[in-house]
């Protein structure tokens, strides 16, 4: 069995933070350290100003995520560096001409969705309904739904159903 390591009240949260805020997890934080995570975790339980240190850089990692979340829903105009040029007689790459270009990334409708799921999931949650269809010697199943099943004949397509009662569909 090793030796425990030692804890260094000044070192190993400075290097937490500054580990975990580039986007680190607590294993490559460990490794850096030098410890094994059981320790880092360790450290987390016997020390209350790490653990509160700890739970602050998940926060912030948190709100970091999401506001790149929010960003890409919602779409973001970026500038774009473009370099043309050569190599000198030493193999460095010397730039003839650099163009600067404002492009636009468009809003995504996945991260717009995962946003409205989860902040205003009364209004926009994932939905399953199901219509059943069975023959017509057997009894009708009433389904209960927020819309209505796609029409199957052009008389049901011309009729119009109430929302508020439930769609009766024969087997």
């Amino acid at each position: 069995m090793g030796r425990k390591p030692k804890w260094d009240a000044v070192m190993v949260p400075s290097e937490f933070a500054r580990l975990r805020q580039e986007g680190s997890i607590i294993q490559e934080i460990a490794d850096s350290i030098g410890v094994h995570i059981a320790t880092l975790y360790r450290w987390r339980d016997e020390h209350p100003a790490f653990n509160d240190l700890w739970l602050d850089e998940e926060d912030r990692l948190i709100e970091k995520v999401g506001a790149s979340l929010l960003k890409r829903a919602l779409g973001f105009e970026y500038e774009e560096v473009k370099a043309t040029g050569h190599l000198d007689e030493n193999g460095e790459f010397v730039a003839d001409k650099i163009e600067r270009v404002m492009k636009h990334s468009l809003p995504d409708v996945g991260a717009a969705m995962c946003i409205l799921t989860n902040r205003d999931p009364e209004n926009w949650k994932h939905r399953q309904e199901y219509h059943h269809v069975v023959d017509e010697k057997q009894p009708l199943i009433i389904i209960e739904t927020d819309s209505e099943p796609p029409p199957e004949t052009e008389d049901e397509r011309s009729s119009e159903a109430s929302e508020d009662t439930p769609t009766l569909v024969p087997e």
